[in-house]
């Protein structure tokens, strides 16, 4: 390779890096502008499930296009959706067992993103947070794992936390639903919270919305959340 090449690619190398800083720069201010303080313990995710007290600031809303943008460039190889949360169980119960499913998450080594899905009243606000987590299929270093074992692993978050089911994106194929077996079951309703869409819901009276983690307040934070899908870093 000629010195002049070498020189033009190391160039448009550096050239990229400015683009992708500057994306990102613009990303974080959209997040930080849009933050809100917790107006209560239910709002107050970070110490909620993560025993984090100073970042007191509530999930923000998850643009749709960011949304499609993370599945694109972190969804590729596969990825699962669990959760903890259990409908008719006390908050106090179900708080503990996404306590303990985060931990889970974490010790597997996989890359993943909290979600909440809330539903914003149009009287009240939003009523509260249920959160789940999308494992993707790779290490919090960048390696692709066999996407059978993150399916075992999602299948045995589904029979430990009690769930009905699991969601499964397989690489290069359509969602599916499997129980704690592995028997794939239909759940067609669901996929509206995949997808994000904002349309009313009259049995709610309001919005149903998909959110994610406030961005940390430090580096200390942000080394703590280690695997953990930034969103404005996508």
């Amino acid at each position: 390779m000629s010195n002049k090449v070498k020189k033009i690619e190391e160039t448009v190398s550096e050239e990229l890096k400015q683009v992708i800083k500057e994306r990102w720069d613009m990303e974080k201010m959209y997040y930080l502008s849009i933050e809100e303080k917790a107006q209560n313990f239910n709002g107050n995710v970070m110490q909620r499930y993560y025993g984090i007290s100073y970042n007191n600031y509530c999930p923000v809303l998850l643009k749709k296009t960011t949304l499609d943008r993370i599945l694109i460039k972190h969804g590729k190889n596969g990825l699962v959706c669990v959760s903890a949360n259990r409908s008719g169980y006390p908050q106090d119960v179900n708080d503990k067992n996404t306590q303990r499913l985060i931990i889970d998450i974490k010790r597997s080594g996989y890359s993943y993103l909290p979600i909440y899905g809330g539903y914003r009243s149009k009287y009240t606000g939003i009523k509260d947070f249920e959160p789940s987590f999308v494992v993707f299929n790779y290490t919090h270093d960048g390696k692709e794992k066999d996407f059978e074992q993150l399916r075992l692993f999602a299948l045995d978050t589904c029979r430990k936390y009690e769930q009905h089911d699991v969601m499964i994106k397989y690489p290069n194929a359509a969602l599916a639903w499997e129980d704690g077996n592995g028997n794939r079951v239909s759940k067609r309703s669901a996929e509206r919270y995949w997808k994000n869409d904002l349309t009313d819901d009259t049995e709610n009276d309001g919005l149903f919305e998909c959110y994610v983690n406030p961005l940390p307040m430090n580096l200390l934070e942000e080394q703590r959340r280690s695997g953990e899908i930034m969103i404005w870093r996508v």
